[in-house]
């Protein structure tokens, strides 16, 4: 079944399987980064800055501020340790000294950001509200909590403390495109396009506003406009291939399929990159595998490879076992050229880790593309078996067992992938070429008649099934 949330992002020209979640950033794996697996810092710890806190009250301090569960300092790498501990020592110290109310907010929030990319997570949060409860004109401290409740997964509490901070700063143009993606994000297309709009009209050639405005336009039915916007935003951030599958979907709705297939054939996977000083601030603050894997992964996204590379070799030398940098270090030299090493780092990811999906999907795809279809027919088969959801591997699983002439084998994965996910049209379309390769034209034109009941514009899946259709109604015409 499509989620509203999903829905939205396909009317909005977002490819499945790359929400937008934050301008110019791609979070989705950022849990699977946690340096030796650490967590926050559970419930049962001591509320020590909440008891100190409450008797505090010089320098105009509120009474009531939010606990602040201690962290298990213990429990980070050794190289962190020392960073985190310094921070909060220095939070304890200002607190029982009954610091005024703007050094108090200060060291919240200094304390709160580092324990956030430490993700000792309900300490950060509780830091940073007490940042804002002190300091309520810094509009840093609701612009972080909104990126906060990002970095968790809650879209839906993050647009309150934007539009706080934007209330505070109204010009601030990463706080507007915030609200904007936070707008398309709730189905909101014309409040969303009105925060881009601002965007433009403070920095009339910021592509990430361009971009935004443009899928504002498509989800609402606007799209030869739509279309003027993505153009103008992917002519300023050429490397922003995302852009493509919005003007794939713009072109395909206004009925000009040769440019939409050409657009189509050129997505990718990488958003406008937006300056954001603050957010800039807070990628830096910790020297360890996260904060480089993190800063590798913004270099990657914006098709700096050599760079991405660098800041993901950092972090291995900090955490040779953390598997998800290796993988993505691979990924970044396969961009590169690099081919044996892309292959070296994703097997030694696969020493560390058999199971893991990304690399043995990655090992597979350039098995495949050295002609080595056996190997990455297994590497495939074994990412699914790990992973029975993961679309991407039965795609190219499909993809090779057509081309080893096996058919049946490739439907069966086809039909699969339209289970797991019935937004990938890929899917549909050689799920109908397969029949009609098989010469199951009834089945064909069964199949495409669901595949249209899901994607009603799109212009390839209709001209297959009038080809479908008008086969089967001369084979009638000759009985």
């Amino acid at each position: 079944m499509v989620t509203a949330d999903a829905a939205g992002a396909v009317a909005a020209g977002e490819e499945p399987g790359h929400p937008v979640r934050s301008v110019g950033r791609d979070r989705r794996d950022w849990r699977a980064t946690r340096p030796g697996g650490w967590r926050a810092a559970p419930p049962a710890f001591a509320l020590l800055v909440g008891l100190l806190a409450g008797s505090c009250g010089g320098g105009g301090v509120p009474a009531e501020l939010h606990a602040v569960p201690s962290p298990d300092l213990s429990r980070l790498p050794a190289s962190l340790r020392e960073q985190v501990g310094g921070r909060w020592e220095t939070l304890t110290e200002r607190i029982a000294a009954g610091a005024p109310a703007a050094q108090l907010a200060r060291a919240y929030g200094d304390a709160g950001l580092l324990l956030m990319a430490a993700e000792f997570e309900e300490a950060a949060i509780a830091c940073l509200r007490n940042a804002e409860a002190l300091a309520p004109d810094d509009p840093r401290w609701p612009y972080y909590l909104g990126q906060f409740h990002l970095l968790r997964g809650e879209q839906a509490e993050a647009p309150a403390f934007f539009e706080r901070a934007h209330a505070l700063r109204p010009t601030d143009v990463p706080t507007l495109l915030q609200l904007g993606e936070a707008r398309l994000d709730q189905g909101r297309p014309d409040d969303a396009a009105a925060r881009f709009r601002e965007a433009l009209a403070i920095e009339p050639g910021s592509a990430p506003a361009l971009w935004g405005l443009g899928r504002a336009l498509l989800a609402s039915d606007a799209p030869a406009q739509a279309a003027r916007q993505l153009e103008q935003a992917l002519a300023l951030a050429p490397e922003a291939n995302r852009i493509h599958y919005a003007l794939a979907r713009a072109y395909e709705r206004m009925g000009d399929a040769q440019r939409a297939a050409a657009h189509l054939e050129r997505r990718g996977g990488a958003a406008p990159a937006a300056a954001d000083p603050l957010m800039d601030a807070y990628q830096g603050l910790l020297e360890s595998a996260l904060a480089y894997h993190n800063r590798g992964f913004e270099a990657f996204a914006a098709g700096r490879w050599q760079e991405a590379a660098e800041a993901f070799r950092a972090g291995l030398a900090l955490e040779p076992d953390n598997v998800a940098i290796r993988h993505t270090l691979g990924t970044a030299l396969h961009q590169m050229g690099n081919v044996a090493g892309a292959v070296r780092e994703f097997e030694a990811a696969l020493r560390i880790e058999p199971s893991h999906t990304q690399s043995l999907f990655s090992l597979g795809v350039v098995l495949a593309s050295e002609g080595r279809f056996d190997a990455a027919r297994r590497r495939f088969e074994a990412a699914i078996d790990h992973e029975p959801g993961y679309v991407q591997a039965r795609l190219a699983l499909a993809d090779l067992l057509q081309g080893l002439g096996r058919p049946e084998d490739a439907l069966v994965q086809y039909e699969a992938v339209v289970d797991v996910d019935p937004r990938r049209v890929e899917a549909w379309i050689e799920g109908a070429n397969v029949r009609i390769t098989l010469d199951r034209y009834a089945e064909a034109d069964t199949w495409l008649r669901a595949a249209r009941q899901v994607h009603p514009d799109v212009a390839d899946l209709a001209a297959l099934h009038e080809t479908v259709e008008a086969v089967r109604a001369i084979r009638r015409s000759l009985r």
